[in-house]
């Protein structure tokens, strides 16, 4: 298998939760193509994933992704030229490693496996099918700049947001969540607005 390594698919794990559904990156198809799929109860993340003929699509431990991960990155070759770091955005910055059945990842000749399969069910693409069947229709599409977000969240002193969005190219209002004593409030000039069907 073989996934693009701008995707780090295992920070969307809850990676100490001891729970087999939400410690493991799940394989399987949605609308037909296959994903590598991980959550932590709270976000979902699916990410586009090459399987061979001899993978085996199943559930596997988070590790086998961030070690892969992280052996790629290590052994580049020069035509990726580093400077302050390999562009994860090129075509062929893709990491791999085997699914086998069982649980097992196997890296190299490192074999990693999941956690007891007692602990619970995994992940269905049928739950994944329903959570992402609950977003609804929404009135605008907005892209904002994450960095930019952060630093206003930073100013105004709180680490969660609530982002209130209005009319078309008006500023995002940016207010502290969960802090009824702080009183700050900031605004975010939208990237991109574009109405949806």
């Amino acid at each position: 298998m073989r996934i693009h390594n701008r995707h780090d698919i295992a920070r969307a794990c809850a990676t100490e939760s001891g729970k087999y559904a939400t410690d493991c990156v799940h394989v399987f198809d949605i609308g037909g193509q296959p994903h590598a799929v991980a959550t932590d109860g709270k976000i979902l993340a699916l990410v586009p994933a090459w399987v061979s003929a001899d993978d085996t699509r199943g559930t596997y431990a988070f590790e086998a992704f961030t070690i892969a991960r992280e052996q790629f990155l290590a052994n580049i070759g020069d035509e990726f030229p580093a400077g302050d770091g390999p562009d994860l955005r090129h075509p062929e910055m893709c990491y791999g490693f085997g699914l086998c059945d069982n649980g097992r990842a196997v890296i190299g000749l490192t074999e990693i496996r999941t956690r007891a399969l007692e602990w619970g069910e995994p992940i269905t693409p049928e739950m994944v099918q329903e959570v992402v069947g609950k977003v609804g229709a929404t009135a605008h599409t907005v892209t904002i700049d994450l960095d930019l977000l952060g630093r206003l969240a930073a100013a105004l002193g709180s680490r969660k947001v609530t982002l209130r969005i209005g009319e078309q190219d008006a500023p995002i209002e940016v207010r502290p969540a969960m802090d009824p004593e702080n009183k700050a409030v900031g605004y975010l000039m939208p990237l991109a607005w574009e109405p949806t069907s």
